[in-house]
Formats: C-alpha cells, structure tokens, sequence
C-alpha cells in the first residue's frame, strides 16, 4: 500500500502503467483551479514580491510576456493603481 491507502502501482499489462482505480480517479477529477477565474487565452504566471530596500519591492515579468511586448532591459514603465490592481506600462515621453 501506498500513501494514502492507495494500491501499489501495478502494471496492466498495457504498458500505461496506472491501476484501474487510479485511472478511475484520473477519469473523475474535477477540474477545478484558480485558472477558471483567468479569462480565456490568457495564462496566469504567480510570482512572488522580494523586498530589495526598506522602501522597495520588486517582481519579476515572465520573459515571455516582456519579449511579447518587446520591452527591453533597462526600459522605462509606468506603474499605476486601478481599484486593487496594479498596471505596467510602457513609458511614453
């Protein structure tokens, strides 16, 4: 037995690999998370808050989005407050 009172892995033969009640548990699992909240297309990236100075925080962007938007490292943005969430944006002269 295994964690959780689960059976032991056990081959069926077939080469999956998955017990019949494992995949039976596989099969019924709700499909439920915080991505159901995300709107469609979008992908949620969680990052943490990391304290630089007594008076700064920082996050890091996801270089994918960065390069989507083709920011480049050193780059001027604008960060504002709308209701509780925070924008970035490209700093526009």
């Amino acid at each position: 037995m295994c964690p959780r009172g689960l059976p032991a892995r056990q081959s069926l033969g077939d080469g999956g690999g998955l017990t019949p009640r494992a995949s039976y548990f596989m099969a019924t699992k709700k499909k439920t998370s915080a991505r159901s909240r995300v709107p469609a297309g979008t992908r949620r990236s969680v990052r943490k808050l990391q304290k630089v100075s007594a008076v700064t925080i920082t996050v890091s962007l996801p270089i994918t989005l960065v390069r989507k938007l083709k920011w480049r490292e050193g780059q001027r943005v604008v960060v504002t407050q709308s209701g509780n969430k925070l924008v970035v944006e490209d700093f526009k002269i």
